[in-house]
């Protein structure tokens, strides 16, 4: 079962990027990060308006994990509040600590 949910998820954003590319415009953010460990590279595009997510995308190389988590973020913070935003990356790192 989760052989297929990866497959199925994990698989498919890998290869159909969503929000893939170069957002352009004054007021884009980039954000850029070097995963030390095995040399990914991203850069992740933002523009907020009223403390809200307006548009998002990326561009970056790496391994399909890499490539389908972040298509499948910008999907899912895509029109989101900054608040809220932040409460979904909190939720995640608990969840990631409490792994072990």
């Amino acid at each position: 079962m989760l052989n297929d949910l990866y497959r199925t998820v994990v698989m498919d954003h890998a290869k159909y990027r969503q929000n893939y590319g170069k957002l352009e415009g004054e007021d884009v953010r980039k954000i850029h990060y070097k995963n030390p460990t095995c040399g990914d590279v991203m850069i992740l595009y933002l523009q907020i308006e009223q403390s809200k997510i307006k548009n998002i995308s990326f561009e970056g190389e790496g391994c399909a994990i890499s490539m389908a988590s972040s298509s499948m973020m910008t999907e899912l913070i895509q029109n989101k509040d900054l608040k809220v935003v932040s409460e979904i990356r909190s939720e995640f790192e608990q969840l990631i600590r409490n792994l072990n």
